[in-house]
């Protein structure tokens, strides 16, 4: 099973969005299990219309042991399983428990899936670092702007100097991904490009996300738009690559 953590400081950079396109792709051939760790749950939003639906069978149950983490874990649809976030999942940052954030990791070894995909808040507080020390790899997705570049440093000095320190020393897999490239602005996303390989050139992926109607379009419709995903030749490469 490998573990695949989308992380950014940063906000509106494309994790959700990312994470799901990349999970929906390899759930086509394989199990897929889907972790939202947002407490703003965007990814809970795309496969639940009501929250009626997964109502105190979230993750923050399982961790606070209301739960046994089994019963947070819905079927979604043929290979794609999911354990949804709400807006109180913020509250395991004030939460008193012993090694809270190796939960995930712990619970994750007694499952049987071929991918874990896992949706982070624009933080690099307790629920980043669930996901981050659960992880084999982690993907940084980057809007090519001036400041969005520059939050990279800090999610990339959380990763090596506390993640790989206490949490997840056998962490190797770290991408940078350049996204919403906009072609009417391409002169500043030229130079946002070319300053992120500069400053992280191995770390940046060639994989290019174009700013497209398409994505907006695969976001609003939710689920049942996997149909689409076809047309998002730049996140089938990048499948290729982190899988």
């Amino acid at each position: 099973m490998k573990t695949i953590c989308f992380a950014s400081k940063k906000g509106g950079v494309g994790k959700t969005t990312s994470a799901i396109i990349c999970g929906l792709i390899m759930a086509k051939k394989h199990r897929v299990l889907f972790i939202d760790l947002d407490s703003q749950n965007a990814m809970t939003s795309f496969f639940f219309e009501n929250i009626a639906d997964f109502e105190k069978r979230t993750l923050l149950e399982a961790i606070t042991g209301d739960i046994m983490f089994k019963d947070a874990i819905f079927n979604i649809g043929n290979n794609v399983d999911m354990i949804p976030s709400k807006l109180e999942f913020e509250n395991i940052n004030f939460l008193q428990l012993s090694g809270k954030e190796l939960f995930l990791r712990i619970e994750l070894e007694n499952l049987d899936y071929d991918y874990v995909i896992i949706d982070t808040p624009p933080n690099l507080f307790t629920e980043t670092v669930l996901g981050l020390s659960a992880a084999n790899t982690v993907v940084i997705p980057a809007r090519l702007e001036k400041m969005d570049t520059r939050a990279i440093s800090f999610t990339l000095d959380k990763i090596n100097n506390q993640i790989k320190k206490y949490f997840n020393p056998s962490l190797e897999n770290v991408y940078i991904l350049p996204t919403q490239y906009n072609y009417q602005n391409r002169t500043v996303n030229d130079l946002a490009l070319q300053t992120l390989k500069e400053n992280f050139n191995d770390k940046t992926l060639d994989i290019l996300i174009k700013l497209n109607s398409q994505v907006s379009k695969f976001n609003f419709l939710g689920y049942e738009s996997d149909s689409n995903l076809k047309y998002f030749t730049e996140y089938h490469e990048l499948v290729e690559v982190i899988k």
